[in-house]
């Protein structure tokens, strides 16, 4: 009988490993609303996005995938345009890298661009042009 309840016991243990092992690997893409740098850029995002900014990019870019991670859920916000399925109206934008953020400039007023390679050097150059405030760094 002992034996038995080990046995009964070992299992519950295993089936509790396996089922919130499952849940962790299971749960929905962008469950965390931070990116890979920990700081939530929704409040930033929003405010480029609501200033009709715009990311072209492309599926196979990995500075577009590396600006993703980094931003979380938040980078759903900026309106995305993938150049490898238009790549006519990339073109007529004069979009030469990816990403490629494009809007108008708060100083000027004039359309400008801006082409994120550096990372944070990126963002900080998004934040300036746009005239929306960046989040501090952790």
């Amino acid at each position: 009988m002992k034996e038995q309840i080990k046995i009964a016991a070992g299992f519950i243990i295993l089936a509790a490993i396996i089922l919130g092992g499952g849940a962790y690997f299971l749960k929905p893409a962008g469950a965390n609303p931070l990116g890979s740098l920990g700081i939530d850029f929704a409040q930033f995002t929003q405010c480029v996005a609501d200033k009709g900014w715009q990311e072209y990019g492309a599926s196979w870019c990995a500075h577009c995938q590396e600006f993703k991670a980094e931003m979380g859920n938040a980078w759903k916000l900026i309106k995305y345009n993938e150049c490898g399925n238009q790549e006519k109206e990339c073109l007529n934008k004069n979009i030469e890298g990816f990403p490629t953020f494009l809007g108008l400039d708060a100083k000027t007023g004039t359309t400008t661009s801006v082409v994120g390679y550096a990372g944070w050097n990126t963002l900080e150059e998004l934040a300036a042009k746009t005239g929306c405030t960046l989040p501090a760094k952790k």
